[in-house]
């Protein structure tokens, strides 16, 4: 079932009766009691490139090189310009099949040779030592939906595939991102002793609930100069609103981190009794399952997404999430916005 199909079939089931909702893939829309939205389209002022970079950077704690640092409106229009600028006629490009389908449908216009590799039920980087030397490899991370950040063993692989070869390029997603604190020394290290072969990619479409309005690359200096050239700069108005929001609440990603977590674990209880190996994600509001969607649905009521909306040819998971209900629990909700 591709989403197209499960956005029908969710309309229909849900005009015929209640179910559990464990299916809402829309922060700003189901955290909207925030009221980050008046915030941010309310506010009369514009910034520069420069001043709305700092503030992402003070608020986030990851300092940027400005030789190696691009602005856009988003991920999709980085990742974009990424791949027309750095990849070359017929290489190969390695992108995971069960993450973000719009992956492929920005590269398959491209003249490369687009491969694919498995992130579900977990990760497996057994591909990389199939690919060429000048490879182009497109990581999530954390990794979503799974709701974690690389581990030990696989940072080891993608560092050990990249030292074999100086052509290869790994091209980090961080837009799922939440608990900036956490991920930075993993991006840092990444970076530092990785740079010319890593470009970093982050939004505040969903740490900060703004989508298309502001997104960052770190890229080797050559090239940053080249996707600077090829991405349209955000609205100066857009950039006002958004230096406005990073600065009156520069915590909103750790405090949305935080929501995430106690509702994952008010919601923990009844989730293990459906699947009694899963645990937790450590980050963001997406999770999987190891029972199908129609088990889920049928026998227990719940409303969850197929992995094959997500791209997976696994029929035994599904992706749930704690986002539907997550403002009508007082305790939960109300703990975020009186951080705020």
């Amino acid at each position: 079932m591709d989403y197209a199909s499960y956005k029908q079939f969710c309309s229909e089931l849900l005009r015929e009766g209640r179910v559990l909702r464990l299916d809402c893939m829309n922060p700003v829309r189901s955290l909207s009691p925030l009221g980050l939205n008046i915030l941010r389209t309310g506010a009369q002022v514009s910034a520069s490139i420069d001043e709305t970079v700092f503030a992402w950077s003070r608020a986030t704690g990851i300092e940027l090189d400005p030789e190696r640092t691009v602005v856009g409106c988003g991920v999709r229009v980085l990742l974009s310009a990424a791949f027309s600028s750095v990849l070359s006629s017929r290489q190969e490009l390695w992108l995971p099949e069960d993450v973000y389908p719009v992956y492929r449908g920005i590269a398959e216009n491209l003249d490369v040779k687009l491969r694919s590799f498995l992130t579900l039920p977990r990760p497996n980087l057994d591909f990389l030592a199939e690919t060429g030397k000048r490879a182009a490899v497109v990581l999530p991370v954390p990794f979503s939906p799974l709701g974690r950040l690389p581990n030990d063993a696989e940072v080891s692989a993608l560092r050990g595939w990249l030292h074999d070869s100086k052509d290869r390029l790994l091209i980090l997603d961080a837009v799922y991102m939440f608990d900036f604190e956490a991920s930075r020394p993993l991006i840092d290290s990444f970076l530092d002793q990785n740079g010319d072969q890593c470009i970093v990619l982050w939004s505040c479409s969903k740490s900060w609930l703004s989508p298309g309005l502001f997104g960052l690359a770190v890229a080797p200096p050559g090239v940053a100069g080249t996707l600077r050239r090829r991405v349209l700069p955000p609205d100066r108005s857009n950039l006002g609103g958004m230096k406005l929001l990073l600065e009156t609440r520069p915590d909103l990603s750790r405090m949305l981190q935080g929501a995430f977590a106690r509702e994952w674990e008010r919601l923990g209880p009844f989730i293990s009794a459906l699947d009694a190996d899963w645990t937790p994600p450590t980050t963001g509001y997406v999770s999987v399952l190891h029972a199908s969607f129609t088990q889920l649905l049928d026998e227990h009521g719940v409303l969850s997404v197929p992995a094959s909306v997500f791209g997976s040819q696994h029929e035994d998971l599904s992706i749930v999430t704690c986002l539907y209900s997550l403002a009508e629990h007082t305790e939960v909700f109300e703990a975020t916005a009186r951080g705020l």
